[in-house]
């Protein structure tokens, strides 16, 4: 069964599809080890991010977190920089 949350998402990104053609999401992990990454991607489908999302979460070694980039009303968007980093630095 889908949750609220998982329904509310699907139709964010939906909306941001019909009006631009695509989407962006933040993500943001950090293995075991201490080694985290943070980024963006940008998607043209929900299949697309649906296969990605499976992809990061099977190959996860810690906590992960995929978010819907916010649009502000000029058009731009919220977006996470790219950073790799931790304990190995």
């Amino acid at each position: 069964m889908r949750t609220q949350n998982f329904i509310s998402r699907e139709n964010e990104m939906l909306k941001q599809l019909l009006l631009d053609g695509f989407f962006y999401m933040n993500y943001s992990s950090q293995d075991c080890d201490g080694c985290c990454s943070e980024g963006h991607q940008k998607f043209k489908s929900l299949e697309d991010f649906y296969e990605y999302e499976e992809s990061v979460y099977e190959s996860a070694e810690g906590r992960v977190s995929l978010n819907l980039a916010r649009r502000y009303p000029n058009g731009e968007f919220d977006l996470l920089e790219r950073y790799n980093g931790g304990q190995w630095e």
